[in-house]
């Protein structure tokens, strides 16, 4: 549930220490320190089952929440604590040898860790809903009635609490009925697939399938919950909490009229810790009251004996909502609470009301003392109370106890920082139609996701590959990338600032055009457009001429993107062709071209064309203003000489003027 959740929610897939899981979840604590049961123990063996409460139990924790004498963090990853087998010693007698307390499991820090938990109802709909939202729910039933060939599974009648546990990942409507054992199958198709924990060599590489209709589904002891959330796992970061075991005690208060409110706390000792940490930010809880509304409070306690205010006199409301679902849940604060420096204990109060025109019951789970299931819970006076009746009651009753806490979890910040910023081994590289390889520096943090533009998540083997601290971005992913803008890919960590890789984008060659008038020895200059904006370097120029407009030919020497045009042009068109090469960083390989010059290349004042400018090109103006002949387009181009738009008198005067030497050059010059 867990490996399917954090892949939904950050894209990455990693695989979780079972060995870490089954550990702390036994007695092995206990065994292998020899510490007296002061803080609630479990006792299950390493290498039994375990229940789906326990379970969930240890996955909503972030860190040992009873003591500091062996700590650890949890989940781990499976590569740090891997798992071992229990095997047949010299008597045939199953030990398991692996089940021993990890070095590393208080420093080998994991990516994630769950915050939201919902127990849901086996029913068809939810678990169909479900699994495809979150990718995997959890799922008891009894193990019985199984056919090895089809790998199908169907129990007509429940026998006992024969419960195993495994995980729903998918379902098929048409799963025939015929593929159950005969004389045993199910009214209609349809089952779940599930994936099991006896390894691949089991059904059909460790996957099965469940009727629908499988009669241990709706037993009193079947189960289902997915993980609907996670989040980060910061080293800045430490949970306090009193419930070790899981919470199915119950402490149950009837609300009507207006006595409309109950609350629950737990008050921690942070004297040893407000040095180091100095803010509490959010809190986990564990609650089934689905609709009723909570508000959460921290309440500073600077005496010896704990006293609790009244409802009216508990400040500010840290958070508020809606019981929406049963199981747990992490509720971040509105603001942080500050912890003074000289804080002695501090009380984490959840407040439930309900309308006060409905009768309603409240029920505030505890951990509760299962000893077929080996939970043995401790509770101190001080620990945790209850409001009920306008009245705040010790949990305990004043005497050491197994009542069970209640599940109140803050999570307390560090004052100062003890990680360093991850870094990639570039933040910008052009996309040149092949995957993008980076290395990513963790500097003792976990990746956490990778985004496209901080926004879309990207999936692990579909969008990139991981491994060995290199992501390489696939091709296919960055193929649907923009062409014509940048995008970040932004990398998130558990800890520190994160990280963005730039990607510029390849693009084909849009559009080419040149300025510059169209005359002998004046320079024409190129501008070209690409996908993402203008071009100015990485293609290559060519100009070229034609007499008629259509055969092109290239203008030797010309492939600049400025050209001075000569007499090699007069009176003929020219135009500019532009490609991009299969080398090209930037652009990919293609090849475009301006349109023709408006006119044929010119002499300014070369108005009979002849390639010169002589008296007779000032008459023929004169003529034309005069009315007495006409001038094609080449002609007005170089009759305007003075470059108003226009053909007149005084372009006559100014080409009279440089044929007489009076001026060496014309206005439109």
């Amino acid at each position: 549930m867990l490996e399917n959740a954090v892949f939904k929610n950050t894209g990455l897939k990693y695989s979780y220490s079972v060995q870490s899981m089954r550990i702390i979840t036994s007695n092995l604590l206990y065994n292998t320190f020899h510490r007296s049961p002061d803080y609630g123990y479990i006792n299950r063996n390493a290498y039994d089952g375990g229940t789906v409460t326990l379970g969930i139990s240890y996955l909503s924790h972030r860190n040992n929440p009873i003591t500091n004498d062996k700590s650890w963090v949890a989940p781990n990853y499976e590569s740090s604590i891997p798992f071992t087998y229990k095997t047949l010693d010299t008597n045939g007698i199953y030990q398991d040898f692996g089940a021993v307390w990890p070095s590393n499991i208080n420093t080998s820090y994991a990516n994630a860790y769950a915050t939201e938990i919902e127990y849901i109802p086996t029913e068809l709909e939810y678990i169909k809903t479900y699994v495809l939202k979150y990718g995997a729910a959890y799922l008891s039933f009894c193990m019985n009635n199984y056919n090895p060939e089809t790998y199908a599974i169907y129990n007509d009648n429940v026998v006992g609490n024969l419960m195993h546990g495994v995980a729903i990942v998918g379902w098929n409507d048409n799963y025939s009925k015929e593929n159950f054992n005969k004389g045993n199958q199910p009214k209609n198709n349809g089952a779940y697939l599930i994936k099991n924990s006896w390894g691949t060599d089991w059904g059909d590489n460790g996957y099965a399938w469940v009727s629908y209709e499988d009669k241990s589904l709706f037993a009193g002891g079947s189960q289902c919950a997915v993980v609907k959330d996670v989040a980060p796992v910061s080293k800045n970061e430490y949970v306090l909490s009193y419930d070790f075991t899981p919470p199915t005690n119950i402490q149950s208060v009837n609300l009507t009229g207006s006595n409309n409110t109950v609350a629950m706390a737990n008050v921690f000792d942070v004297s040893e810790l407000a040095d180091e940490y100095g803010k509490i930010d959010k809190v986990t809880l564990y609650s089934q009251n689905i609709g009723s509304f909570y508000k959460v409070y921290v309440v500073p306690i600077n005496t010896n004996d704990v006293k609790l205010p009244e409802m009216d006199k508990l400040g500010a409301v840290k958070a508020q909502g809606t019981i929406d679902f049963s199981g747990y849940i992490t509720v971040d604060f509105n603001t942080p609470y500050i912890l003074d420096a000289n804080t002695k204990k501090v009380a984490i109060v959840v407040k439930f009301t309900v309308d006060k025109e409905e009768t309603s019951t409240v029920k505030l789970y505890k951990e509760s003392n299962q000893v077929g299931y080996g939970y043995m819970p401790l509770t101190y006076p001080g620990e945790s109370y209850y409001y009920a009746n306008g009245i705040w009651k010790d949990i305990t009753g004043g005497e050491i106890s197994n009542v069970g806490n209640f599940c109140i979890r803050p999570t307390l910040v560090r004052r100062t920082s003890v990680t360093k910023n991850s870094t990639l081994s570039t933040n910008q590289v052009r996309y040149q139609g092949k995957a993008i390889n980076l290395n990513v520096y963790l500097n003792g943090n976990q990746l956490y996701s990778i985004k496209k533009n901080g926004t879309t998540l990207l999936y692990q083997d579909t969008d990139f590959l991981y491994y060995g601290g290199t992501i390489s971005l696939r091709k296919s992913f960055l193929d649907s990338l923009s062409k014509t803008s940048p995008t970040n890919i932004v990398f998130e960590f558990t800890d520190g600032n994160s990280q963005t890789l730039t990607i510029l984008p390849k693009s084909k060659l849009t559009s080419a055009s040149f300025s510059g008038k169209i005359a002998q020895g004046k320079n024409l200059i190129a501008s070209v457009q690409s996908e993402t904006g203008k071009v100015t370097y990485y293609v290559s120029y060519q100009w070229q001429s034609s007499s008629n407009g259509t055969t092109w030919s290239n203008i030797s020497g010309a492939t600049s993107n400025i050209y001075k045009l000569t007499n090699n042009e007069f009176l003929k068109y020219v135009r500019l062709k532009v490609s991009s090469n299969n080398n090209s960083v930037y652009y990919y390989p293609n090849t475009i071209y301006s349109a023709k010059s408006s006119t044929k290349v010119i002499i300014f004042g070369d108005v009979d064309l002849d390639g010169e400018v002589t008296v007779n090109d000032a008459t023929k103006v004169q003529l034309y203003v005069s009315h007495y002949t006409t001038l094609n387009a080449e002609q007005l181009y170089a009759a305007d000489v003075d470059g108003d738009g226009e053909v007149t008198v005084k372009d006559a005067t100014y080409i009279q003027q440089y044929v007489a030497n009076l001026i060496s050059k014309f206005p439109v010059e």
